[in-house]
């Protein structure tokens, strides 16, 4: 059975929201055998559960509490993808059993070992059922448990409860899932602090990339579409309010810099490199708004740039 493949999305996003949280991540983490990569590897902290970001993220942050694996797909995984994932998770367990026998320590307790999340879409009643998967009311509804001894659970995004807790989880859904959670996101985003911000900064980072990018695999377009239309859509409905109450406060708690970087990399997106010419147009696209100065760098020519800022 062909694997499907998995959601690159997922892993610029939750990489991107885990770095906050200052633990070990590792992206497409070898596990030896055949060469195996594990989309997600998170190591946290001692000191996650004090971590702000940490108590933001919802369910998300409460998956990634202990040490764990995180596979996700943008197309329901098949059972092919669902052994491959295990075999991954039971060769780190075999790898670290293997180091604390070299250093004559105790096996890894089972309660200690990582967890495989596997996030997906979607996920058919048949593959749950051929996994004998379990849903658990400390997670809710959504969430499906293989058998314990395997340490993995299945997130079917498309079955979660739409509630502030699942939300960061259903913004990597598909279709109306993932707009839905999006435009929830954009209108609560002035509630959504200490990391509302961040994730507004992380998606607008993303949309230019994708907007900017020659060829869009079908993935790529379909995120891309959602990013748009729910983005217009709430600016329509909201008149941007939310958003330049919520950029101002950022910038009046120092996230100047934040702007800056996104402003210089669609800079280098569009255009290839910043240069001593292009570099002066930075500080004057900075007095803008953060709706104006994008919409500026990805529609104006080099020439209308330089003519609009010289002085």
């Amino acid at each position: 059975m062909t694997q499907q493949p998995h959601d690159q999305f997922a892993k610029q996003f939750l990489t991107e929201l885990f770095e906050p949280l200052k633990g070990e991540i590792r992206v497409n983490y070898e596990v030896h055998a055949e060469r195996r990569y594990v989309d997600i590897y998170f190591s946290p902290p001692a000191t996650i559960t004090s971590n702000p970001h940490f108590q933001a993220l919802g369910l998300l942050g409460k998956m990634v509490e202990k040490a764990c694996l995180l596979e996700p797909f943008r197309s329901p995984p098949n059972q092919s993808d669902v052994n491959n994932c295990i075999l991954k998770l039971l060769t780190v367990h075999n790898e670290l059993q293997t180091n604390r026998a070299r250093h004559n320590e105790n096996p890894l307790p089972q309660e200690q070992r990582h967890r495989l999340w596997i996030i997906a879409t979607s996920a058919s009643d048949p593959l749950l059922d051929n996994y004998r998967t379990q849903p658990n009311l400390f997670w809710g509804k959504g969430i499906y448990f293989l058998p314990e001894p395997l340490k993995t659970a299945i997130v079917a995004i498309d079955r979660l409860p739409i509630t502030p807790q699942t939300l960061y989880l259903r913004m990597l859904g598909k279709g109306t899932t993932q707009q839905q959670a999006i435009k929830e996101f954009l209108t609560l985003f002035p509630q959504t602090n200490p990391i509302g911000q961040y994730v507004l900064e992380l998606l607008t980072k993303y949309r230019i990339y994708l907007e900017t990018k020659d060829k869009l695999t079908e993935d790529e377009g379909e995120i891309l579409m959602n990013l748009e239309a729910t983005y217009f859509k709430w600016k329509e409905e909201t008149k941007l309010e939310g958003l330049q109450q919520g950029l101002q406060r950022g910038l009046q708690q120092g996230r100047l810099e934040m702007q800056r970087t996104i402003v210089e990399q669609a800079l280098k997106l569009r255009f290839g490199v910043v240069d001593d010419i292009l570099s002066p147009l930075v500080e004057p696209l900075l007095q803008l708004s953060t709706e104006e100065s994008l919409r500026l760098l990805m529609q104006a020519s080099r020439e209308e740039l330089l003519a609009k800022f010289s002085h």
